[in-house]
């Protein structure tokens, strides 16, 4: 799917990219549920883009399971990074921004 500046979502072999940029980091937030349908605000991290969307049930399951499928595939690299074992740095790094609190978000 790519994000359509006339708040539409296209599918693109079932995946969420963003239509200014292409990043697949897209984001959905807010959802409203608008009698059958769900009010939606997209936004992409990477170069600002952001739309708000009505979703029919359809729709709005695809963006979520492709939401969810993002999350899979973030915790699966997360995981291939573990197992090639950190240095002493990088676990410094890790240690002092979780005591910090400081998250992706926050960059």
């Amino acid at each position: 799917m790519i994000i359509d500046p006339d708040d539409k979502l296209c599918e693109d072999e079932q995946k969420i990219l963003c239509k200014e940029c292409a990043s697949p980091l897209v984001q959905a937030d807010h959802w409203q549920r608008r009698d059958r349908r769900w009010g939606v605000h997209i936004w992409c991290p990477e170069c600002g883009f952001e739309c708000e969307t009505n979703l029919g049930p359809a729709e709005a399951g695809h963006l979520s399971y492709a939401i969810e499928g993002g999350f899979v595939g973030l915790l699966e690299a997360l995981a291939e990074l573990q197992d090639l074992g950190t240095t002493d740095d990088e676990m410094n790094l890790i240690t002092r921004l979780e005591a910090e609190g400081i998250v992706p978000k926050s960059f």
